[in-house]
C-alpha cells in the first residue's frame, strides 16, 4: 500500500522534530529559504529515506506556490 501525500509529510515532520527540534510550520509552508534550509540540515543529519522526502515534500510545495502564483 502506497503512503498518501499527508502520510509522507506527517512523517516528515515528525522526524523533523526529532532532528531540528521546533519547526515554524506555517514558515516552512511559506518561505521557501526557509524550506530549503530546514531540508539541507536535515539531508545533513539523518538517512537517506528522509533526505527522500523532504525532497520530494519541497518539489511539491514549491509546485502549489507555482501554481497559486499561476492562477492569481
Amino acid at each position: 500500500m502506497q503512503e498518501s501525500p499527508f502520510d509522507v509529510y506527517a512523517e516528515f515532520l515528525l522526524e523533523c522534530k526529532e532532528v531540528m527540534g521546533s519547526v515554524d510550520f506555517e514558515r516552512l509552508d511559506q518561505d521557501s529559504e526557509y524550506r530549503s534550509d530546514i531540508c539541507q540540515r536535515i539531508a545533513s543529519k539523518v538517512d537517506s529515506r528522509l533526505f527522500y522526502k523532504a525532497d520530494l515534500i519541497n518539489r511539491k510545495l514549491e509546485m502549489d506556490e507555482d501554481t497559486e502564483e499561476t492562477t492569481h
